[in-house]
């Protein structure tokens, strides 16, 4: 494994890479010398410039094609890098054409496409947004750090030392800052093997919030795969499904931002408050919410992400009849073909 990108920052990255556009050509050492004078990746001047963090950044930009190596040690601005810096002064360094500039950049790499992109997609010809969802969870082995499950390919992998530096703290969550990718974990599931709580899946750059008529036969579907997964399937029963496995099915399907997505799962419920209701977080789920808390945050995901909000109360399941959802989603189906 030959990339490892930890523990690198955007605004740093793209300040940086700013910087670079006024030095010409110049040696590594001064390069980090003058960096560290002018604090720019650090959030103090009173802090250290540490050289394995250095070094990292340079790695990103050299990856990412914003510099350019000259010669034995020397490093000039590339193309790339003087149009990052220039969107960067003209739009913001959090503006989307920053962010463009850079998912371009690291959508472009070989590396990352054989590292990263290829575990989705399992071909490194095919765009990330293409790609399945990805599950991973700490192996228990004493060999290998994790364990990853790939849905292109229907098998598991295993991570060592080295691949959970360049994978998990590397380019995992660097593609989720740029949203590439988003993260969704959810608590003990009848749906979610235990192996697959974590997933990881790409999503849609810059996506935009759908209506509730825009998602209803998506999540009709969800709602049924769900429901079949239970051998006890009545056409007369009422059914309570947990809001965490609704996301868990519906984020990769719409290919949005788990927040995103909470947000369109709550208007799509109040929008079919006639036939289901909205179960508040309970007791019992509270508890399970404080155990899974620790592991939550070690992911850096906040529980709150297996709720949705309607009404101003958190909600953890949805209950209706399955007789309701048959028919709507019949009716909608029939209105769309008619």
């Amino acid at each position: 494994m030959n990339i490892h990108l930890r523990d690198i920052k955007l605004d740093r990255l793209v300040n940086l890479v700013e910087f670079f556009t006024g030095l010409g050509e110049a040696h590594y050492e001064d390069l980090r010398d003058k960096a560290a004078k002018h604090s720019i990746l650090s959030d103090s001047e009173y802090k250290k410039l540490a050289k394995g963090t250095f070094y990292r950044y340079m790695l990103a930009c050299l990856e990412f094609g914003f510099i350019r190596r000259i010669g034995t040690g020397m490093y000039v601005i590339a193309d790339g890098g003087k149009k990052l810096a220039e969107a960067k002064r003209k739009y913001g360094v959090n503006s989307n054409t920053v962010k463009d500039i850079i998912r371009d950049s690291f959508l472009r790499s070989e590396a990352v496409k054989d590292t990263f992109v290829s575990l989705f997609t399992c071909d490194n010809n095919k765009p990330l947004i293409e790609g399945d969802p990805i599950a991973y969870i700490t192996s228990g082995l004493e060999e290998y750090r994790y364990q990853l499950y790939l849905w292109c390919s229907n098998s598991s992998q295993y991570f060592g030392e080295s691949q959970t530096k360049a994978i998990i703290w590397g380019l995992r969550p660097l593609a989720i800052e740029l949203g590439l990718i988003d993260e969704l974990i959810v608590p003990k599931s009848n749906v979610v093997a235990p192996d697959r709580r974590i997933i990881l899946y790409p999503v849609l750059p810059n996506p935009r919030k759908l209506t509730p008529e825009k998602i209803q036969l998506c999540v009709f579907d969800v709602l049924n795969k769900i429901v079949n997964l239970n051998v006890f399937r009545n056409i007369n029963d009422t059914y309570l499904v947990a809001v965490s496995d609704i996301l868990y099915l519906l984020c990769p399907l719409l290919h949005h931002p788990v927040n995103l997505v909470r947000e369109e799962l709550s208007e799509w419920v109040r929008f079919n408050e006639d036939w289901l209701r909205a179960e508040k977080v309970a007791g019992f789920v509270r508890e399970l919410s404080y155990v899974e808390r620790g592991r939550q945050r070690r992911f850096g995901k906040a529980t709150e992400n297996i709720f949705i909000k309607v009404k101003g109360y958190n909600i953890s399941h949805l209950a209706f009849q399955m007789q309701a959802l048959v028919s709507r989603r019949e009716l909608l189906k029939e209105v769309q073909h008619g």
